[in-house]
C-alpha cells in the first residue's frame, strides 16, 4: 500500500494546478472624486488581496465619463506621415492640434508596440485603419463612435478592393467612398478613379488630377493606409514621391469633391462601420462579471498574470459605458502593481462587466485636462516629471464641439433618416438633400457604396457620418481573348495579345518562350492590348505560353506557336561560279605538266 501512495503522489506533483480561494480583496483607504469637462476621476489608496490572501497597498486611478463625451483611440504621426512613438500627454495635445472639432479630456495608454506600431490591429479616430492584423496571443475590441463596446475580432476581414474615402475639410463630412482601381494603375478610363503613390511608369498617366500631401500612412506588410490633405489641382504627367499621393478620377462627382476635401486610402474593414475604431487588447480578465482563472485570461504569458505590474484597463458597465482604470506598481510603499485576477477584482468592484487589459508597467499613464494643457494624474514607475516612456496608441475620452441622436434604418434600397431638428443639412454621396421636415426617405442604390453624412447648420460640424456599401452581387464576367499575333523585326519577336476585360480582373501577365526557357512580362499599350518582346528566335516551332493572373488570385494560361524559317540562299548562275570554275582548270594543267615531266625523266633514265 505504501508503494501505491508514493506513486499516487508523484503523480500529482507533475502537474501544476491552482486552487482559487474566496481571498480576492479590495478595500479603499482613501478616496478623492474630481469631476471637470463630463469625466469623473476617482483617485483611490487601497488594500488589494490575492488568492492567497496576501496584502498590498495600491494607487488606483479610475475614470468615467458623462453622456456628453465620447471615447476613442490615437496615434501620432510626424512630418513624413509615419507613426511615430510619443507618450501620452503629447497624444493628446497632438489630437486636439488635428482634429480642431473635438477636445481630448482624459485618457490613458493603449495597445502593447514596437518601435512605430501598435502590436495588434489600429484602427484609430476616424476609422483609420493604422494596422489590420493582430499578435497571435492577443486580439482587438472594437469601439462604437461613443465608445461602447461592440465585438471582439481576432482576424480582420478586409475587402478586395482599395477605396477612397473624401471628406470635407471644414465639417469633417464623409462626401463619397469610390472603389480604386490598382495602386499606379497607368490606364484609367471613364467612370474610373485611381490613386498613384512613390509612381513610376515606362508609360506614366496624364491629365487633370489633385495632388495631397501625406499627413498618415502605412506602406508595409503588404496594407497600404494613406491620409492626404491639402488637394493642389495638376493637369500634367502624374509624379509623386513617399510624401505626395494624387489621385486621377474619370468621374465627374468625384472630381468635383476632391478640390474641397481630405482622402483616406484603405480598404474596407468588414464588420466594422465607419466612425468606429478598433483597439488592441492583451486578454479579457472579467466576462459577463465573472472574474476569470488565469489559465482562462491566456494573453502575454502565465508569469506575466500572475506577477504583480502596473496594469492599464478598459472595462463596460451594464450600460455598456466605457470605464478606463489604472493601478501603479514597483513602487514600494506606494503601489506594488497588482496581477491580473487583483485587477480583475478592482474592476469588477467598479461596476465593469466586460473587462480587458492593456499595455501596462511603464507605459501604464492616466492624464486629465488641465486648463488648456494636460497633467498625468497616476505616478507611472518609467519617466517623469517631464518625460514618460513612449506608446504608439492612446484611449481618450473626448468632447464633441457639437452632438446629435440621429436614428437612420435600411429597409431594402430605402434609409430613413430622424434628425432632432430642421437644422441640419443631410448628404447623400455628397449630394445635399431637400429637408421638409425632421425625418426624410433618401433612396440607396445597392450596386455602389453610399455615404450620409449630417452636419449641425449651428457649428458646420458633421455630427454623422455612415457608409452603406454595395450590398449588390454584380455577375464577373471573365476575359475573353480576341486575337494572339506577332511580329519579326530582325533578331527580335513581339507577342501581342488582343482581349476583353470589363471588370478589369487581369492583375499580372507573363509569356515564357519555352525553347529558350525566357519570360518576359506583357506589358500594358492600352487598355485590352499587353505585348511581350524577345531578344531571341529559334529556328523551326516556337512554343510560348501566356500566363495571367487575376485580382483574386486565380491563375490561367494559353499556348501559342510559331514557325520561323530562316531566309534560303539563291542557286541561280552568277557571275560569281566563273573564278571557282577558273581556279578548277588552272589547278588541273598544272599537275599533268607535273605528271609529264616525271615521265620523261623515267624515260632517259632507262636509254
Amino acid at each position: 500500500m505504501k508503494k501505491i501512495w508514493i506513486i499516487i503522489l508523484l503523480i500529482v506533483s507533475t502537474f501544476s494546478f491552482h486552487v482559487y480561494a474566496s481571498n480576492l480583496g479590495y478595500t479603499i483607504l482613501n478616496e478623492t472624486i474630481v469631476i471637470s469637462n463630463g469625466v469623473q476621476v476617482k483617485s483611490i489608496t487601497a488594500n488589494v488581496y490575492n488568492d492567497n490572501n496576501t496584502e498590498s497597498i495600491q494607487n488606483i486611478q479610475v475614470i468615467e465619463g458623462s453622456d456628453d463625451v465620447f471615447l476613442t483611440t490615437w496615434s501620432y504621426f510626424n512630418g513624413e506621415g509615419n507613426l511615430v512613438n510619443r507618450d501620452v500627454l503629447s497624444l493628446a495635445r497632438d489630437f486636439n492640434l488635428k482634429n480642431p472639432n473635438y477636445e481630448v479630456i482624459a485618457g490613458v495608454n493603449g495597445d502593447y508596440f514596437t518601435t512605430g506600431s501598435t502590436i495588434n490591429a489600429n484602427m484609430i479616430f476616424g476609422s483609420k485603419l493604422v494596422k489590420s492584423n493582430n499578435h497571435d496571443k492577443y486580439f482587438s475590441i472594437e469601439l462604437d463612435a461613443k465608445g461602447y463596446y461592440q465585438s471582439t475580432i481576432k482576424t480582420i476581414a478586409l475587402g478586395d478592393v482599395y477605396k477612397l474615402y473624401i471628406y470635407h475639410k471644414t465639417t469633417d463630412a464623409l462626401m463619397a467612398v469610390v472603389n480604386l482601381e490598382n495602386i499606379n494603375d497607368s490606364t484609367i478610363e471613364v467612370g474610373q478613379t485611381g490613386i498613384y503613390y512613390n509612381y513610376d511608369s515606362i508609360s506614366k498617366a496624364s491629365g487633370k488630377h489633385y495632388s495631397f500631401d501625406v499627413v498618415m500612412k502605412t506602406t508595409t506588410n503588404n496594407q497600404f493606409y494613406f491620409l492626404g490633405k491639402n488637394p493642389i489641382e495638376k493637369n500634367s504627367t502624374i509624379e509623386t514621391t513617399s510624401s505626395k499621393i494624387s489621385v486621377l478620377t474619370k468621374d465627374e462627382h468625384i472630381e468635383s469633391l476632391l478640390s474641397e476635401g481630405y482622402i483616406k486610402v484603405q480598404k474596407e474593414v468588414k464588420t466594422v462601420e465607419e466612425s468606429h475604431t478598433l483597439l488592441g487588447v492583451d486578454s479579457q480578465v472579467i466576462q459577463n462579471q465573472i472574474i476569470k482563472s488565469f489559465a482562462e485570461i491566456g494573453g502575454q504569458s502565465a508569469s506575466n498574470n500572475e506577477s504583480r505590474h502596473p496594469r492599464t484597463g478598459i472595462g463596460f458597465d451594464a450600460n455598456n459605458r466605457p470605464i478606463l482604470i489604472t493601478v501603479d506598481g514597483r513602487q514600494t510603499g506606494f503601489s506594488q502593481g497588482v496581477n491580473l485576477r487583483e485587477f480583475a477584482k478592482i474592476m469588477h468592484t467598479h461596476g465593469i462587466v466586460n473587462g480587458f487589459n492593456l499595455d501596462g508597467g511603464g507605459s501604464t499613464q492616466a492624464i486629465i485636462k488641465d486648463g488648456d494643457d494636460f497633467r498625468m494624474i497616476n505616478r507611472p514607475s518609467e519617466g517623469g516629471p517631464s518625460s514618460y516612456r513612449t506608446v504608439s496608441n492612446a484611449v481618450f475620452f473626448i468632447k464633441p464641439r457639437s452632438k446629435a441622436n440621429i436614428v437612420t434604418n435600411l429597409n431594402q434600397e430605402s434609409l430613413t433618416i430622424t434628425l432632432p431638428s430642421m437644422n441640419y443639412d443631410v448628404f447623400l454621396q455628397g449630394v445635399k438633400q431637400n429637408i421638409t421636415s425632421s425625418s426624410l426617405s433618401v433612396s440607396i442604390d445597392s450596386k455602389r457604396d453610399n455615404t450620409i453624412s449630417i452636419v449641425d447648420l449651428t457649428t458646420q460640424m458633421a455630427v454623422h457620418n455612415q457608409v452603406i456599401y454595395a450590398y449588390y452581387v454584380k455577375q464577373i464576367i471573365l476575359p475573353t481573348f480576341t486575337l494572339i499575333e506577332h511580329q519579326i523585326l530582325q533578331d527580335k519577336v513581339s507577342i501581342s495579345i488582343h482581349f476583353e476585360d470589363p471588370d478589369r480582373l487581369i492583375d499580372r501577365m507573363y509569356v515564357i518562350h519555352l525553347e529558350t526557357d525566357t519570360q518576359k512580362v506583357a506589358l500594358i499599350q492600352y487598355s485590352g492590348l499587353r505585348k511581350a518582346v524577345f531578344d531571341t528566335l529559334s529556328e523551326g516551332d516556337n512554343h510560348y505560353i501566356i500566363h495571367y493572373e487575376l485580382k483574386d488570385g486565380s491563375k490561367e494560361s494559353i499556348e501559342y506557336q510559331l514557325l520561323y524559317e530562316l531566309e534560303q540562299p539563291n542557286h541561280e548562275p552568277s557571275s560569281q561560279s566563273f573564278p571557282w570554275a577558273i581556279t578548277l582548270s588552272t589547278s588541273t594543267i598544272g599537275l599533268g605538266l607535273i605528271l609529264s615531266i616525271i615521265w620523261l625523266l623515267s624515260r632517259r633514265k632507262k636509254a
